[in-house]
Order: C-alpha cells, then structure tokens, then sequence
C-alpha cells in the first residue's frame, strides 16, 4: 500500500460489514495465504468488495464476508494521526503509478523512505 501506508505505520482497524464500505475505503483482510493485508477498494463484485494495493499491478478477487476484518479508520505516523482519505493526494497517486510499473522504483522509493525515517 505504499505511499499511502508506510512502513512503521500504525493502523487503527474498526469492524465493519461489506455492504458499509464505500470506493476508496482500505481495508484489513485476511489473505488467501492466511496473512493480514491492508488494500483499497477499488470496486464490488455481487457485493463482495474487490482490493487493490496502491502500487500492485492488478487487484486482487473479490472477498468473502470470512476475510474481510476492518476499515482502517486512522493511520499512526510518527506523531501524526490522520484518517486515511479515500482518494489519495496526486502525488501519492503517481508514485504507485510508478511502483506499478518498475518492481526496481518500488524498492528505491521504499529504502529512500527508510534512510529518511533512519536520519530523523
């Protein structure tokens, strides 16, 4: 999910129903691989929420109700506490568009991200 969600970010998930969540919502599911993932709705299918991540190049299926743990309400970034927005600032937008689509930019831009957390 990044730059949206960065590494060291703490999240606040709430419970939620499917039939509550909106286009841009993030959300916490369990994964077909049974790990907790953090992604965007980016649609619905029969009423069942379809994710991406911000940066991944495809979503991923639609979830069951059993997968689906939260909305993220709030993002703990260092001393900054804010509610995700739905429809991320533009130039967020464009580094996932990046990201998307050069796996060497994503992994400069996420150790650029930790040598600036690293130095202060």
């Amino acid at each position: 999910m990044f730059p949206a969600l960065r590494p060291g970010d703490q999240l606040t998930i709430e419970p939620i129903s499917s039939v509550s969540l909106q286009l841009g919502d993030l959300v916490a599911f369990i994964g077909p691989d049974g790990r907790l993932c953090t992604h965007r709705v980016v649609g619905f299918d029969a009423g069942h929420p379809v994710t991406r991540g911000d940066a991944a190049p495809a979503p991923d299926g639609p979830l069951a109700p059993h997968q689906l743990v939260g909305i993220v309400s709030r993002v703990q970034r260092a001393a900054r506490s804010f509610a995700p927005p739905r429809i991320p600032p533009l130039w967020e937008r464009a580094i996932a568009a990046l990201c998307r689509r050069s796996d060497l930019f994503h992994r400069f831009v996420l150790r650029l991200w930790a040598l600036r957390r690293k130095l202060g």
